[in-house]
């Protein structure tokens, strides 16, 4: 949900993401919408939506890899994490599913089936490590970082609390 209470929503078996504007229930395509693929206007298992405060829409595609970036009235993303194919390298993502926008524009993204929390600056060719998870350990990783964020994992979600006081 944007500032303006408009509702961002993945359909998944669409290959797309709508905006949804109060009353209204049809919605509209933001990203997305030309079938299944691989191309910078298609998905291929949208997963996860944030919008920016710019009303940018960052979305994870599950099975092409990729965070697509599509800024406000694009007919096409940008990648803006991972796109080098599945992997576990820092410039590739894996299943990439939770995802979040810090306010100066760093990128979180929950890698799945790496077990990882990546962190992507704006124009970063490759992320770095936040958090390095264990499948079935069981245990929570707590990350507090320097802008008064923070980041909870347990089975590679993400909770993110903004001006957190702990």
């Amino acid at each position: 949900m944007d500032e303006s209470r408009s509702l961002y929503v993945t359909l998944s078996s669409e290959n797309e993401v709508r905006g949804y504007r109060r009353g209204d229930s049809e919605g509209t395509v933001v990203a997305g919408g030309n079938g299944m693929g691989s191309g910078l206007n298609q998905f291929n298992m949208p997963y996860f939506v944030f919008v920016d405060q710019d009303h940018a829409v960052y979305v994870s595609d599950l099975f092409n890899h990729p965070v697509m970036k599509w800024k406000k009235n694009a007919k096409s993303g940008i990648i803006v994490a991972g796109g080098h194919g599945l992997g576990s390298r820092l410039e590739q993502l894996q299943n990439p599913r939770e995802i979040v926008v810090d306010p100066s524009g760093t990128l979180y993204v929950a890698d799945d089936t790496n077990d990882r929390i990546m962190r992507w600056t704006e124009g970063a060719r490759q992320g770095s490590v936040v958090i390095d998870g264990k499948r079935g350990s069981g245990m929570e990783s707590i990350v507090y970082l320097s802008i008064g964020m923070v980041i909870c994992m347990r089975s590679i979600s993400i909770v993110i609390m903004f001006d957190a006081l702990i």
